[in-house]
């Protein structure tokens, strides 16, 4: 992967499977992640289309978000790390990104 390849997109799985019982992002905070997230590239004029989506098969991993197109996934990623990440992805340090929040197993 390399940081000169560029993405256009920032996608983040939003599912609460099986009624808050079974693992998913929902459960581990993604909504209120997604929506820190989404607010940020605004703020800061980022050049990101955000999308939520239903499930990234991940569940188990979650938060669960991607770069698009066929970017690194971005996992388990918190509150707390909204700017952090924002500040990432402005400087399109994605190599950093994709180290700093793995896929830590392959599904």
């Amino acid at each position: 992967m390399s940081d000169e390849f560029e993405y256009n997109k920032l996608c983040i799985c939003t599912n609460l499977r099986g009624g808050d019982i079974l693992p998913s992002c929902g459960k581990v905070g993604s909504k209120e992640l997604a929506d820190a997230l989404e607010q940020g590239l605004k703020d800061m004029k980022l050049p990101y289309e955000f999308q939520r989506l239903h499930c990234m098969g991940k569940c188990h991993l979650g938060p669960t978000m991607r770069l698009s197109p066929g970017g690194p996934f971005i996992m388990g990623a918190k509150l707390s790390d909204v700017a952090h990440i924002l500040n990432l992805l402005k400087d399109g340090n994605f190599d950093q990104l994709a180290q700093e929040f793995p896929l830590k197993e392959s599904a």
